[in-house]
């Protein structure tokens, strides 16, 4: 376990150097840029979308700074699963500070830059599906991630199934969609399938489950959750969507919540780089 996360840590400071670079270079376009704008172009928003970019790039950074600093902090104090006989020994310690079988805990990472998105996390307690080792078992008993023990999940007994998985998210989201949609009739699902992904070598990929003439709504992997956000469309000449935007994102936001709700026991929502918080049916109901 221990050389799983030195070996994690090792591969977060290369990230990390690669993206501290980049914000370098996005900061310096936006200079270089913003020296050849008038005061009237950057008032009718020519620099939005740099500006955009840089945020997200700061998050990002900050993010992997948390994700080291953590790590390092578990190493430091030994903050390892020692199981002992018949109990968990030190996992409680182990899943306070992030981890959960030896992985990051990422419900907090993902994150939207616009001034008019939002964004839930739906847990993969919720949606990971796995299966009993039972071979020559026809129907093998399947539990949902949240409903197995450290023990049961670090065991020989129980295996990830990816096609339960598959399905039980798209079961999830399916039942989103029809909900958003008879809420909000402005919002469709798209023709084809459609992506919205960042140029470059480890750009973010969103893969869009509805949209209107303002936003969309995409899915995002976020390594231990499944990112819902509203994502705001953008005008490549003016910010004229921005007003309608500001006036609408709010109650969308509220019934991507209910909605969700409707499926799910919980969400997650964001409250910083590495900090989450949860919202549950019974709050909303």
């Amino acid at each position: 376990m221990k050389e799983q996360i030195e070996s994690r840590i090792e591969n977060l400071k290369k990230t990390l150097s690669w993206k501290e670079d980049e914000l370098e270079q996005s900061r310096l376009g936006l200079v270089e840029r913003a020296s050849k704008c008038s005061a009237a172009e950057i008032a009718h928003g020519w620099l939005e979308s740099d500006i955009d970019t840089i945020g997200r790039e700061f998050e990002e950074v900050k993010s992997l700074r948390d994700q080291i600093a953590l790590l390092e902090y578990i190493l430091k104090h030994e903050l390892l699963p020692v199981p002992e006989h018949g109990g968990r020994g030190r996992q409680r310690d182990f899943v306070q500070y992030g981890l959960r079988g030896g992985r990051m805990m990422g419900r907090g990472n993902v994150c939207v830059t616009g001034s008019h998105e939002g964004l839930y996390y739906i847990d993969n307690d919720h949606f990971h599906v796995y299966r009993r080792c039972e071979p020559g078992a026809e129907c093998p008993e399947t539990r949902l991630m949240g409903d197995l023990s450290y023990d049961e999940l670090t065991g020989n007994e129980w295996l990830y199934d990816e096609w339960g998985t598959g399905e039980e998210e798209d079961d999830i989201l399916e039942c989103f969609i029809s909900s958003f949609v008879r809420m909000f009739p402005s919002f469709e699902r798209p023709m084809l399938d459609k992506w919205l992904t960042e140029p470059g070598f480890g750009g973010r990929s969103r893969r869009v489950i509805l949209e209107s003439k303002l936003f969309y709504i995409a899915v995002e992997d976020n390594e231990w959750s499944l990112a819902v956000e509203l994502l705001q469309k953008e005008d490549p000449y003016d910010d004229h969507l921005s007003g309608l935007q500001g006036r609408h994102y709010l109650k969308y936001l509220d019934g991507m919540k209910r909605c969700l709700l409707d499926r799910l026991p919980s969400i997650g929502t964001r409250k910083g780089a590495w900090m989450s918080g949860t919202i549950t049916r019974e709050e909303v109901s």
